[in-house]
C-alpha cells in the first residue's frame, strides 16, 4: 500500500506516440480496484485506462467490446475466476489482450496455473506503488518492442506468402525463372528440413480453412498456405509431427473438404514438380466423378493412371455449338463431352475458350482455375456466365432472392456456398451477383443484416451485448464489436447509452 513518502522512478515514455495501450482492471475487491485505478498514473505510463469488471464474466463482456490490450485481473473471484477468464479468452475469442495476474501470497500457487496459459507478468496483494508503476513501465516496454517485431513479422510474412505461392504457381505452369525457384526453395526452407506438401480441393474459404486448421492445433506460417484457386490450396507443413496430424484431421473433416492429396516428402522444386504430377491425376479422375470425399497418396500414381487412360483414350473433336445464347443448348454442349468421356484437359481448353468469347472479365478471371474444376463446375459456371444476358426482371428477381435468403438465415452460420446451393446458383457467379445486387460483397453484406438486427435488438432490448451478439449470428462477441464499431465510430454499449 501507499506509503505517502515521495519517491522517483524511471519511466520511459515515447510522447511521439499517438497510441495509448488500453487497460482493464479485473477484481471483485472495489479497494482493490479503487487502488490500481488511482494510484498508478496510467496515461504518463502509456495506457489509458478504459473502466475496471466486478468479475470474469463481466471482463468478458468488455474484452470482446473494447479489446484493451493489458487486462490486470485478481485470479481468486466469486463465479469466473481469473484463471477460468484467461482459459476461455485463450480457447475462444480471436481478440488475445496480453493478461498480468493480481495474486495475494497466499494464492500464488493459482497463479503457476496462469503462467502455463502463457501469463509471464503478476502484481503482488497488497498493492505498492513503487512496484506497480515499475511493473507496468517494464510491460510498457515489452509490449512496444513485441508490437515492433509483430509488425515487422506480419509484413514479411504477407510477403512471403504472397511471392511463394506466386513462385509456386510458376512452376507448377512451367513458366519460373531459375532464381524464382532458388527463392521458393529458400522461403520454405526445403534443404534444411523435411517437409510434407498436401494439396486440397473443396475449401469453403480461406477463413473456414484457416479456422479448421486452428481447432486442429495447426498454425501453419503464412508462406506454407498457397491458395491457388478459391476453393484450392496447397499447403507445406514439416513433415514430422504436423503433417501427420494435418493429414488424419483433413481426412476427417469431410464437411469442409472432399478431395486430400498427400504429396510426400520435398526437398527441392524438382521434388515438388514431379510430386505434383499426382494433383493432375487425382483431378482427372475425379473430374466426372462429382464431389466425394477422397484421399490419395502416391502409392495410387499407378491405379489412377490406368483408370484415367480408360475413359481418356479416345479423343472427339469439339462438337459444333449452334448459338451460344441459350443455357439449354450450353447444357446440351457439356452433357455430349460428358456422354464421351471426353479428355479433361481438354475439355477444360474448350469451355475456357467459350467463356472468354461470352465474357472476357470472367474468363480471364477462371483461367488459372478451370485446371482444378470438376466437370460439374465448368459446365455450371459456363451455363450461369451464358445466362447472365437474361431479361433485367430476372436480374431484379435474383436479387431479391440474394436479400430474402440473407435476411432469412442470417442468424445462422451460413457461407456463398450455402446460399448457391439453395439458390442453384454457381458460387463463383452468385458471388458477383451478390456484388451487383447490394453493392458489397457476401460477407459484407450478411454483417451489415445481422448489425441492423443487433442496432434494432440493443435500442429495443436489454438482453446483453453477448446474447445479441450470438442471437445476430456472430459467434464471436469480440468480432461482433469490432464490426459494430467500424459501422457506427462506436461500441454496443455507448451505441445502447445515446
Amino acid at each position: 500500500m501507499y506509503s505517502g513518502k515521495p519517491f522517483l522512478i524511471k519511466v520511459v515514455v515515447d510522447t511521439d506516440m499517438k497510441k495509448l495501450y488500453k487497460v482493464l482492471i479485473v477484481d471483485d475487491e472495489a479497494f482493490a480496484r479503487e487502488a490500481l485505478e488511482i494510484l498508478v498514473g496510467w496515461e504518463n505510463l502509456g495506457f489509458e485506462l478504459i473502466g475496471s469488471a466486478e468479475d470474469g464474466k463481466q471482463a468478458l463482456t468488455m474484452i470482446a467490446e473494447y479489446q484493451p490490450e493489458l487486462v490486470i485481473t485478481d485470479i481468486a473471484m466469486p463465479g469466473m475466476s481469473g484463471i477460468e477468464l484467461i482459459t476461455y479468452v485463450r480457447e475462444h475469442m480471436y481478440y488475445q489482450p496480453k493478461f498480468v495476474i493480481l495474486s495475494a501470497y497466499g494464492t500464488f500457487d493459482y497463479a503457476k496455473e496462469a503462467i502455463r496459459l502463457g501469463v509471464k507478468d503478476y502484481i503482488l496483494k497488497p498493492v505498492i506503488r513503487r512496484e506497480v508503476m515499475q511493473k507496468i513501465a517494464d510491460i510498457k516496454e515489452t509490449m512496444d518492442r513485441e508490437g515492433q517485431e509483430r509488425e515487422v513479422r506480419e509484413k514479411m510474412d504477407r510477403s512471403l506468402g504472397k511471392l511463394s505461392c506466386s513462385y509456386l504457381s510458376g512452376l507448377l505452369a512451367g513458366v519460373a525463372e531459375e532464381d524464382e525457384l532458388y527463392k521458393l526453395e529458400m522461403i520454405l526452407n526445403l534443404k534444411e528440413r523435411q517437409r510434407r506438401m498436401f494439396a486440397v480441393k473443396g475449401i469453403r474459404s480461406r477463413e473456414v480453412f484457416m479456422r479448421a486448421l486452428k481447432s486442429m492445433n495447426l498454425v501453419p506460417e503464412t508462406y506454407e498456405i498457397m491458395f491457388l484457386a478459391p476453393d484450392f490450396v496447397a499447403v507445406i507443413l514439416d513433415y514430422t509431427e504436423d503433417g501427420g496430424r494435418l493429414l488424419q484431421a483433413l481426412q476427417g473433416a469431410e464437411e469442409l473438404f472432399y478431395v486430400v492429396v498427400d504429396l510426400g516428402i520435398v526437398g527441392g522444386w524438382r521434388e515438388i514438380r514431379e510430386a505434383w504430377k499426382l494433383v493432375a491425376q487425382v483431378i482427372d479422375y475425379c473430374f466426372y466423378r462429382g464431389r466425394k470425399n477422397r484421399s490419395f497418396c502416391q502409392e495410387d500414381r499407378a491405379w489412377l493412371k490406368q483408370s484415367n487412360e480408360m475413359y481418356c483414350r479416345e479423343i472427339l473433336e469439339e462438337p459444333e455449338l449452334g448459338s451460344s445464347g441459350e443455357c439449354e443448348q450450353a447444357e446440351a454442349y457439356c452433357n455430349a463431352f460428358y456422354s464421351h468421356n471426353i479428355e479433361p484437359g481438354q475439355l477444360r481448353v474448350i469451355v475456357t475458350s467459350r467463356l472468354l468469347a461470352v465474357q472476357d472479365e470472367t474468363g480471364e478471371q477462371l483461367r488459372r482455375q478451370v485446371s482444378w474444376m470438376f466437370f460439374d463446375e465448368l459446365k455450371d459456371i459456363w451455363m450461369q456466365v451464358i445466362g447472365e444476358k437474361k431479361e433485367s426482371t430476372d436480374a431484379d428477381n435474383i436479387g431479391i432472392q440474394i436479400k430474402d435468403y440473407v435476411r432469412a438465415h442470417f442468424h445462422e452460420n451460413i457461407s456463398l456456398q450455402d446460399m448457391a446451393g439453395e439458390l442453384c446458383y454457381n458460387e463463383v457467379y452468385l458471388g458477383k451477383l451478390v456484388k451487383r445486387e447490394t453493392g458489397m460483397f457476401f460477407r459484407q453484406y450478411l454483417n451489415e443484416v445481422r448489425l441492423e438486427y443487433a442496432q434494432k435488438r440493443l435500442t429495443e432490448s436489454t438482453d446483453s451485448m453477448m446474447e445479441i451478439a450470438l442471437d445476430s449470428g456472430f459467434s464471436n462477441p469480440d468480432y461482433f464489436c469490432k464490426k459494430f464499431r467500424e459501422k457506427n465510430g462506436m461500441t454496443p454499449t455507448e451505441f445502447r447509452k445515446r
